[in-house]
């Protein structure tokens, strides 16, 4: 295959074939030459190809959507059962501030999970989903987190410290699910018998920092955060599985899990141009570590 550029939209693409034609006389040898212009066929061929990468990510989202559907939408949806069961249940001898301190988060868990829902939705539809990215203040995404916990916060006796987080370029829908999934991990591994202390912290690197991470834009500024707890921990020699999908690294029927949520937390993290790591020791708790950009670098479009 030869390429004959005659300036662009002018690029052709020909295929040479050459055979030597037999004769009696090996004096008389000769070469029949076959070229054809394959230029269209190539064209077909790099579509198709671009049509299977996207299928691919279509795949990988729609991956994401049926995880949030059966992970991110359970504690919402938990709240509200275990609300209208206290009321069914205790309706004679509720009163009326009880009654109204149900409903009111009923109806909070319901507008969380309609939120969530259409956010699902608007994603879903557009081809490209860097148009959704938008300024996000992850206080907001954190205090939104911690209330679809708070039932299993109350039953774990679970106590968090959280600091100010920043405002950075996301995709509110795809940064909520990576927070849920860290903050779900840590009250879901904790010691036996021990209250789950979870921390967030969050700090601004240094162009010296940012430049020790190969896949980070050192000339953007970002912010570390950092999910630490006090659980089980992990042993290093797995800190780096823990990111593949379908890992588990504990048995089924003590922890339950798919093994898919920290392969996403990964992912997201990737679409947004930033790096994550775990550092942990086994027994000892694990602080996961995310560092992102404050603003898209717009011109790459990883998502």
């Amino acid at each position: 295959e030869l390429l004959l550029d005659f300036g662009t939209p002018n690029e052709h693409i020909f295929l040479f074939n050459a055979r030597e034609i037999l004769r009696k006389s090996e004096s008389d040898k000769r070469i029949l030459l076959a070229i054809a212009n394959i230029t269209k066929r190539k064209k077909v061929e790099k579509d198709y190809l671009t049509t299977i990468e996207e299928l691919g990510r279509t795949n990988e989202q729609l991956d994401q959507f049926v995880h949030v559907a059966s992970h991110d939408l359970q504690e919402p949806l938990r709240k509200i059962m275990t609300f209208v069961n206290r009321i069914t249940e205790g309706r004679a001898k509720l009163s009326e501030d009880d009654l109204e301190a149900y409903l009111n988060k009923i109806q909070s868990s319901s507008s969380r999970m309609s939120a969530l829902i259409k956010n699902m939705l608007n994603y879903a539809r557009l081809k490209d989903p860097g148009q959704l990215y938008e300024r996000t203040d992850l206080n907001t995404v954190m205090a939104d987190i911690i209330k679809d916990f708070e039932l299993l916060i109350e039953q774990k006796g679970a106590e968090l410290h959280i600091g100010e987080l920043p405002t950075l370029d996301a995709m509110p829908l795809q940064i909520n699910q990576l927070f849920y999934n860290l903050i779900s991990n840590a009250l879901k591994f904790s010691s036996e018998g021990v209250s789950p202390i979870i921390s967030i912290s969050s700090r601004r690197l240094t162009e010296e920092e940012v430049d020790e991470y190969p896949a980070l834009h050192s000339k953007t500024k970002h912010h570390e955060i950092i999910v630490r707890d006090n659980g089980i921990g992990i042993s290093p020699e797995y800190k780096e599985k823990i990111f593949n999908i379908f890992q588990r690294l504990n048995p089924s029927s003590q922890y339950l899990g798919t093994g898919i949520g920290l392969a996403i937390c990964k992912e997201i993290v990737q679409n947004h141009q930033g790096t994550i790591f775990a550092l942990s020791k086994e027994g000892e708790g694990t602080a996961f570590h995310v560092v992102l950009p404050s603003r898209r670098h717009a011109s790459e479009n990883r998502s």
